[in-house]
């Protein structure tokens, strides 16, 4: 689990992990928005040759959210072109209306996304008020860019509220193993979740 590596990249300086984050992972499936996505090639294409199958699009969409058990009617839609490269990467998104010169072997694909919003869980938590040393259980052996080099291991569940360290440390939960890195530290609430921070943001 590199939870902080993927909150680094996303510019993101706080992660919340749940004590029981399997179970929560699970648990979000259930109000997670319902969406589909349709993509047709329209290189090339006349005005009145794109409105057709926008409308086929617009009815393949309706018997997907049908089958999902959601009127298309109360979705969000959108509608984008992407400009695609010969070797299928993504050069540019534009809008419909917009007039774009292709360069050789480029395509413009027509995305219509159809969203259903659920209605989403607020999950909350906080920094304890008061700090103490984390429990070190043991050490294990971890490759990293300067070759190998020990890591303290935490383990959540015997941690008291407002347990503290920083990074680099390893911490195994219930049901997930966490790596935080040098430059984060973490810290248990009252709940037992634990909380990653960035401590260089």
């Amino acid at each position: 689990m590199s939870a902080c590596l993927a909150a680094k990249k996303a510019g993101i300086k706080r992660v919340i992990v749940p004590k029981l984050a399997a179970v929560f992972s699970a648990y979000g499936i259930s109000f997670s928005d319902v969406a589909q996505t349709f993509e047709r090639d329209i290189t090339d294409l006349s005005k009145s040759e794109v409105e057709k199958i926008q409308e086929q699009m617009r009815e393949q969409a309706k018997r997907h959210m049908f089958q999902e058990g959601y009127d298309y009617n109360e979705c969000k839609h959108e509608w984008k072109v992407v400009i695609e490269n010969a070797d299928g990467s993504e050069c540019r998104v534009c809008d419909l209306k917009d007039t774009i010169q292709l360069d050789k072997d480029q395509k413009r694909i027509l995305a219509y996304n159809v969203r259903y919003e659920l209605s989403h869980s607020s999950l909350r938590a906080s920094l304890p008020k008061h700090t103490t040393p984390a429990k070190v259980d043991h050490s294990r052996e971890v490759l990293e860019e300067g070759g190998l080099r020990y890591n303290p291991v935490v383990v959540l569940a015997e941690q008291k509220t407002g347990a503290h360290m920083e990074g680099p440390a390893i911490v195994e939960g219930p049901f997930f193993t966490a790596k935080v890195p040098e430059g984060w530290s973490l810290f248990v609430t009252d709940n037992g979740d634990l909380i990653l921070q960035d401590t260089k943001a």
